[in-house]
């Protein structure tokens, strides 16, 4: 069993390569972040926070899971589903734009939020499909490099204009100069470019219409459920608790990030080859769960014992009550991180339905939970306490569908 574990695979030496960078970035992020906390106001974080939201919904509707295609389509076919991703990419910073005029004439406050978002949504687009492109070339190291030098050049930018007159935007330009300049080191670092045959658009859609038509509402639902708390916090508690919940996802979406980020390129890589090589891809899907299993575990011992005391220290004083929140939420964090690379699965297998059926029930729990907590206790962190325990047993439910379809034949789904 020792001698499997040490033995030397594409796998491993991929999952390696891939957690160091990812790693070194996310160490990065989180050592920058008591920095930011000194110079930025909880109530910068909550306006931040929204900001985030908006855009990982848009990053969803600008991307339509077709970066996903790309990792599973054919040489010929890349060049083609890229191009397509530029039209969609540019039709919603589009749109976008439109919103922010709209926005401006009417004098809304969040003018500025949808100013930024208009800039970045095309970045993000380039981003992604830049990415997902060379996960099909297994080029993990440029993937690694990438993420150090977007957090490298986030945090950097962020704390440097925190000392200027640019203050009052210096989270929104941090964000967005670290995506640009990631997307532009993943540019120079593909092979090559990929013919375009327009002729073949309508073809290639036909072939991959069950991402955008099955996996894009899902991942659309999943983005809104994510940041319904934030929405519903702007709408029934103050901007400083909007603060503290923001600061909260950017702390426990690190080591979910750094670990789930990691895993998720190297398994989706592994597993598809294992589906189409074998039928099946149990193995695999096995010796991750475990493995991220305890990764989750060790997490929330750590944060779920001495949360409000470890922010207080490393953040300030201020973000203790941060703190509080971060108890309650470490196990769905813990939780999704398990989840992240794993429900992959019933992509695989064509199950987008049922990726799609979670999403709409995390959703719903998410927009019902906390709404009816604040009806009955008025309570901030008892909403926070409801909302992570009932959207934890969701994600249990999911992982355990994903388990199912790891083992399912090639021959019955195709």
């Amino acid at each position: 069993m020792f001698k499997s574990i040490l033995k030397k695979t594409e796998v491993k030496k991929n999952l390696i390569i891939s957690v160091i960078g990812i790693g070194i970035g996310q160490l990065v992020h989180i050592g920058t972040t008591p920095i930011i906390s000194r110079i930025y106001s909880p109530e910068t974080f909550g306006q931040f926070s929204l900001f985030n939201s908006f855009f990982g919904i848009l990053t969803a509707l600008c991307l339509m899971k077709f970066e996903l295609a790309i990792i599973a389509a054919k040489d010929s076919e890349v060049g083609v589903l890229n191009d397509i991703l530029k039209i969609v990419g540019r039709t919603i910073m589009l749109l976008t734009g439109a919103i922010t005029v709209g926005v401006y004439f009417y004098k809304n406050p969040y003018f500025s939020i949808f100013l930024f978002l208009t800039v970045i949504i095309y970045i993000s687009n380039r981003f992604w499909t830049q990415r997902a492109i060379l996960n099909r070339e297994k080029n993990f190291k440029a993937l690694s490099l990438g993420k150090i030098a977007e957090n490298v050049s986030n945090g950097a930018i962020t704390i440097g204009l925190a000392f200027t007159i640019f203050k009052d935007i210096g989270l929104f330009v941090g964000k967005i100069s670290g995506l640009f300049i990631s997307l532009i080191l993943f540019k120079f670092s593909s092979k090559g470019s990929y013919p375009v045959d327009k002729n073949k658009r309508m073809e290639i859609l036909k072939t991959y219409q069950n991402y955008p038509k099955f996996s894009f509402p899902a991942e659309l639902v999943a983005h809104i459920s994510q940041s319904s708390s934030i929405f519903l916090f702007a709408y029934f508690f103050t901007p400083l608790e909007v603060g503290f919940i923001g600061l909260t996802t950017r702390v426990l979406s690190v080591p979910a990030n750094f670990i789930s980020v990691s895993f998720f390129d190297v398994f989706k890589q592994k597993a598809v080859q294992d589906y189409n090589e074998f039928g099946s891809f149990r193995t695999i899907f096995n010796k991750f769960f475990f493995i991220l299993f305890g990764l989750g575990f060790s997490m929330v011992l750590l944060i779920g014992t001495t949360g409000p005391d470890l922010f207080s220290f490393v953040f300030g004083d201020e973000w203790r009550k941060a703190g509080e929140y971060a108890v309650y939420l470490t196990i769905l964090y813990a939780v999704k991180l398990v989840a992240v690379p794993l429900i992959f699965s019933l992509e695989i297998v064509n199950k987008h339905k049922i990726g799609l059926y979670f999403n709409i029930s995390y959703l719903i729990v998410s927009l019902i939970i906390t709404p009816i907590m604040f009806i009955i206790t008025k309570n901030d962190l008892e909403c926070i306490k409801y909302y992570s325990i009932s959207l934890t047993i969701i994600h249990i439910l999911h992982i355990y569908q994903s388990f199912l379809a790891s083992g399912k034949s090639n021959s019955i789904t195709s």
